[in-house]
């Protein structure tokens, strides 16, 4: 398929060159919340935790194929956290099966990918499992291999689903006289009993094209990608045993590279990554900064829309940033993966899509380049590296405002001082994962502190940092600091400075932070207070 791909592509860039960053009169790029690791029972970086994500509806499914054959978890989503419901393990688990390399999901049916699975004397021949779920349980209804299994097909290193239907690649299946050319097998459901419906061949066999590396289903609609350097997507319509070409799915850049590593399909929108393609950044070509297509149905054929691209301000950023490696489409929604410890979410309105909103893992350590999920605004990123995987949310954000007060007003040394700090949502979102961090004057003697909601408030290093919980828009909680005025501060001012953050983008964060202003009253003897000898005055009363 090389030759063909190649031709197509010089004949596209000729005529149809696509837009590089977000399109002219595109919408603003949506906000997103801070990042939220998902926490499962004993998954970790060795399980590769994160490797494999799809998510349907309120159910989400994790990948972790590292150890002990593999796993997959599913998550739930409960109102404001994805929670673990079930830990998925293969019937028979042998080493290398990587149970969980590919997960596809569609209701309450769940499809594993587990390309390492031996079949007698073919080693990695590989095999899929079909899991239904009943109430909160999950059990295995089919288990999906090649009709003629082989040495090296890896079948299963990519699966789709969409209801009653199934396709499993097997990039390493040889055809003819071509090693790992590819095909795809597809499966269909009646009742509960599942059957091999077509075979898919690779249409243009070349030897190493790896047809299958990457899948997407939706209704009719099947979209094939290969693996090598130029690669390409094929596009299929059908159903059952029925499945004709549509016809090569090609970019409008002649520089693709790595086309069709990860795909989404949506409706009328297709989606490849290109992790390999340069941009050029001052006017210098770096490589491996990576892409991503836009391809819309005409009624024909795919006609790209978009050539999308972060844009970047030093080279640094872009050099091996291999944009693309994993895509997620949501109906106007798309989320993309890199290898630099980000993701990239944009919106379209109409034909034209958003700049990119950047998500950011913590410490931007952990490459985001294994697989990304999205489906009603919420999101999910791998990285497996770590064993780590990540949620966010879209959101329309919030306005937290911050308000300081002590008691009591005019405090002389030596007397207790409560300070009062009160944090309001104004909304249009509910906040969640509120943390107030205050910073207090040495001079000032921490005693105790205490929150209305939430985990409460510890001593941390020189100040004092609450956990206010969550805010529904209206809402507010109050956090009291007690200290007590030291030695030498009579007469003196001080500043205490406080912030408050979410998890939630704050529209409005100038008024986020205070420094709120502290007055010791001149020495006198409070009401209740005698001095006992010099420097010293003993108060029987508060």
């Amino acid at each position: 398929m090389r030759r063909i791909g190649l031709l197509l592509g010089i004949l596209s860039w000729l005529g149809m060159s696509g837009g590089t960053f977000a399109q002219d009169g595109a919408p603003a790029p949506p906000l997103v919340t801070a990042p939220v690791p998902v926490t499962v029972s004993d998954a970790g970086a060795l399980a590769r935790f994160g490797s494999a994500i799809a998510i349907d509806g309120d159910t989400a499914i994790v990948g972790a194929p590292g150890v002990s054959g593999g796993a997959v978890y599913v998550l739930v989503w409960d109102g404001s956290a994805w929670i673990e419901q079930a830990k998925i393990v293969p019937p028979s688990p042998a080493d290398g099966d990587e149970f969980g390399r590919a997960v596809a999901i569609s209701g309450d049916t769940i499809l594993v990918g587990a390309p390492g699975v031996d079949h007698v004397a073919e080693n990695d021949a590989g095999a899929a499992y079909v899991f239904v779920r009943a109430g909160a349980a999950w059990s295995l209804q089919a288990t999906l291999t090649a009709g003629d299994p082989n040495t090296f097909d890896a079948f299963g290193r990519a699966v789709a689903l969409d209801g009653d239907t199934a396709a499993v690649a097997a990039p390493g299946r040889d055809c003819s006289v071509y090693d790992n050319c590819g095909a795809v097998t597809i499966f269909v459901r009646a009742g509960a009993v599942w059957t091999q419906a077509a075979v898919i061949p690779n249409p243009a066999p070349a030897t190493g094209d790896k047809f299958g590396s990457s899948l997407a289903l939706a209704g009719e609609r099947l979209a094939v990608g290969e693996d090598w350097a130029g690669s390409a997507v094929t596009a299929f319509t059908g159903g059952g045993a029925a499945w004709s070409l549509v016809s090569p799915v090609v970019p409008g850049y002649i520089g693709a590279l790595n086309f069709g590593a990860a795909l989404s399909l949506d409706g009328d929108t297709l989606v490849a990554g290109s992790p390999g393609d340069s941009q050029f950044v001052d006017e210098e070509e770096h490589a491996g900064a990576g892409a991503a297509y836009v391809f819309a149905w005409d009624g024909a054929a795919w006609a790209q829309q978009a050539r999308l691209q972060p844009e970047v301000s030093a080279w640094q950023d872009a050099l091996g940033r291999h944009f693309g490696r994993a895509v997620a489409l949501d109906g106007d929604s798309l989320l993309v993966g890199t290898a630099a410890g980000t993701a990239y979410l944009y919106t379209r309105s109409g034909g034209t899509w958003s700049s990119g909103a950047r998500l950011a893992g913590p410490g931007e350590s952990a490459a985001f380049d294994a697989a990304v999920a999205l489906a009603d605004g919420r999101l999910l990123v791998g990285a497996p590296d770590v064993g780590a995987v990540y949620a966010y949310r879209v959101t329309p954000g919030v306005d937290l405002a911050l308000a300081a007060a002590h008691v009591p007003a005019l405090p002389v040394e030596g007397q207790r001082l409560d300070l009062v700090f009160t944090v309001t949502n104004a909304g249009p979102d509910r906040a969640a994962g509120i943390g107030l961090d205050v910073t207090l004057p040495a001079a000032l003697s921490f005693e105790s502190a205490s929150a209305s909601q939430g985990g409460g408030c510890t001593l941390s290093g020189g100040g004092v940092a609450c956990d206010l919980g969550a805010l529904a828009p209206g809402a507010q909680a109050t956090a009291m600091i007690t200290v007590v005025l030291g030695p030498g501060t009579t007469g003196a001012a001080f500043t205490v400075a406080a912030s408050v953050t979410a998890q939630e983008p704050d529209l409005e964060p100038a008024n986020n932070a205070v420094a709120h202003a502290v007055t010791a009253a001149p020495y006198r003897e409070p009401p209740g207070c005698y001095p006992a000898q010099q420097g010293v005055v003993i108060c029987t009363a508060y």
